[in-house]
């Protein structure tokens, strides 16, 4: 958060992190590849101890829970920017020793 109140996010970052949460919306009832791609499923079985066969029985519940999971994280991270913030460009680094 230090790093957010410093620097703010780039315009890239806002937009990207939009851009996913429309994906999310368009997809949250419904099977969808692209935000399939957002998803870590195998992560997300590793962290839940979920076998593949339970994964298949319930993929559908499961990756809709975890758009909607998605999209709201990503929604509180934009709250927490502020509606009135402009996105902040990226500061250029410097080159070392100059």
């Amino acid at each position: 958060m230090e790093r957010l109140n410093d620097k703010g996010f780039s315009e890239k970052a806002v937009s990207a992190m939009q851009q996913e949460i429309e994906v999310h919306e368009n997809a949250a009832e419904d099977e969808d590849l692209l935000s399939d791609l957002y998803i870590d499923s195998d992560a997300f079985c590793k962290a839940s101890d979920l076998n593949s066969k339970d994964w298949e029985d319930n993929a559908l519940d499961l990756r809709r829970e975890l758009r909607k999971g998605r999209r709201d994280m990503l929604r509180r991270v934009l709250e927490a920017v502020g509606p009135a913030q402009k996105a902040k460009p990226a500061r250029a680094l410097s080159p070392i020793g100059w």
